[in-house]
């Protein structure tokens, strides 16, 4: 029941982030696409386009939900944590990437994976510095209690 849920929950989440990224990007063009228009006329009919599309983006939440497990494990350091975290998310998300035409060529995808990075390394550095805070409090709570 609880993969069920992670499943579920990280679809829904994967469909909604691309499909907010889809409104971002065409809202920067000042006209609405539902896709990459390269990728969409890959297909006979946008039903289907956008069918493979959002499969795409519950994969790929999915993927993304069970990675959060990864931080988890306190038997290997944060060093290793943090590199089998990143590749599971940054090569599902470059391959996403060339399938839906983000990034047909190499500096397109390079900008993408930069990107990636970036946002990931922002995301780390805050979560590092609210854990750390967290055990700071403890460790004061501790040597309150211990004097």
């Amino acid at each position: 029941m609880k993969y069920l849920k992670k499943i579920i929950s990280g679809a829904f989440i994967g469909v909604g982030i691309g499909f907010t990224l889809n409104l971002i990007f065409s809202f920067l063009n000042g006209e609405y696409y539902p896709g990459v228009p390269s990728f969409l006329n890959q297909y006979d009919s946008m039903l289907i386009a956008i069918t493979v599309q959002t499969l795409i983006y519950m994969s790929l939440g999915i993927i993304q939900s069970f990675s959060t497990d990864i931080m988890n494990n306190q038997k290997r350091s944060l060093l290793s944590n943090t590199i089998i975290h990143f590749s599971i998310i940054f090569l599902p998300l470059l391959i996403v990437a060339y399938i839906l035409h983000w990034g047909r060529d190499l500096l397109g995808l390079l900008v993408i994976g930069f990107s990636i990075l970036v946002v990931y390394f922002i995301i780390w550095v805050v979560s590092y510095l609210s854990i750390k805070s967290q055990i700071d409090k403890i460790n004061q709570t501790i040597s309150k209690k211990d004097k």
